[in-house]
């Protein structure tokens, strides 16, 4: 019985220790299952994080292929256009030179600037390039560059000129109408202006007005509109503004002041001469536009700057072994070549010629005036 009893004794305490062994063995396995999985997954992270590098390598050097490419293309398509630019004014060259020398058999006054000479009938000069304003704002304006490049296209068959440089002077264009303080002064719209005069006013100061749709008109600042019930006689003012519905006409005609005239006179000289100066500006407009609208005055100018006193002389030959100096006539023309727009207006474009001082000294010695009340 005893025997019996050590025997089952024994025999639990062995299924116990078999039992613990077999619970320690499945930890361990399974911390050892857990260890080996992490490492595993650590090692497929590494190799995770080097096919990424690898990858990134592989794009990058693509990216550089690439880069690499667009500039050979740029460089390519900028040589292009430079031999074409080069091409065109080559053309442009030898067309405007075979004008000039066509205006030169014709023409025996031979002008000062060559570039802009007036043709013999008094047309408007054959090298200033005519082209439509219109199409530099479009080009200007334009966000689709599908747009811009008709508009630029157009341009280049109208006024001669290269596709770089019409790229540059449109984006000059662009900047000056991206400028604050031309805000509600340009007017890109360009409303069709009316060429239709119906007011006038002859010699005895009478204004006359053909209008239908209730007439009006003021007098030089005034700010009383007068009802035009028919030819009127105006006492004084030089200036009349006229109205007709929605249309409005500018009439000036100066107003004799013998006042004026006498103490003017009564003024004593200075010098022993007195200077004779007339100073020709023509404001809100350039150079070329200048010349080609205004011919006729440019060959009177030319011609004074060529025959002095004698230019007004019909019977003078205007032939070139006839020319005189200016000096013989005591007349002299300076044109200021490099005088050149400084402001968006008449003031501050007038005021260094004649004051030497820029509109923004005068306005820091006196802030509370406006320039015209410091003259």
């Amino acid at each position: 019985m005893y025997r019996t009893l050590m025997c089952c004794l024994c025999a639990c305490v062995t299924l116990s220790q078999l039992y613990h062994h077999k619970s320690l063995l499945k930890e361990v396995t399974h911390r050892r299952a857990a260890a080996h999985a992490a490492q595993l997954r650590l090692a497929q992270a590494e190799l995770n994080q080097r096919g990424w590098l690898g990858e990134q390598r592989r794009l990058a050097f693509e990216v550089e292929l690439r880069f690499r490419a667009e500039r050979q293309l740029l460089a390519r398509v900028q040589e292009i256009t430079r031999i074409v630019d080069v091409k065109q004014q080559r053309e442009y060259a030898a067309r405007s030179l075979a004008q000039r020398n066509a205006h030169s058999a014709r023409d025996d006054l031979r002008q000062h600037t060559v570039w802009h000479s007036v043709a013999p009938d008094g047309s408007c000069p054959a090298e200033v390039p005519h082209w439509e304003w219109r199409l530099l704002l479009q080009a200007a304006e334009a966000v689709d560059p599908v747009l811009q490049y008709e508009a630029l296209l157009q341009l280049g068959a109208q006024s001669r000129l290269t596709q770089s440089e019409l790229l540059r002077l449109t984006g000059h264009y662009r900047t000056i109408l991206r400028n604050p303080e031309f805000d509600g002064i340009l007017d890109t719209a360009h409303p069709p202006c009316s060429s239709e005069a119906f007011a006038k006013m002859t010699g005895e100061r009478i204004l006359h007005m053909t209008c239908d749709d209730n007439p009006r008109y003021a007098v030089d600042d005034g700010v009383e509109l007068l009802p035009y019930d028919g030819p009127v006689r105006l006492s004084g003012g030089e200036t009349v503004v006229a109205y007709c519905g929605g249309e409005i006409n500018v009439v000036s005609h100066p107003l004799r002041q013998p006042e004026i005239i006498t103490r003017a006179l009564s003024v004593k000289p200075i010098l022993s001469r007195r200077p004779n100066l007339l100073i020709f500006m023509v404001d809100a407009t350039s150079r070329a536009h200048f010349r080609r609208s205004l011919p006729k005055t440019l060959a009177a100018l030319d011609r004074i700057a060529k025959f002095g006193a004698r230019a007004a002389d019909e019977g003078f030959p205007s032939g070139s072994g006839s020319s005189s100096s200016s000096s013989e006539g005591k007349l002299h023309v300076f044109d200021f070549e490099i005088y050149n727009v400084i402001g968006y207006n008449s003031m501050p474009n007038q005021l260094p010629l004649f004051c030497d001082v820029t509109p923004e000294s005068l306005t820091s010695l006196a802030p509370n005036k406006c320039v015209w009340e410091m003259l």
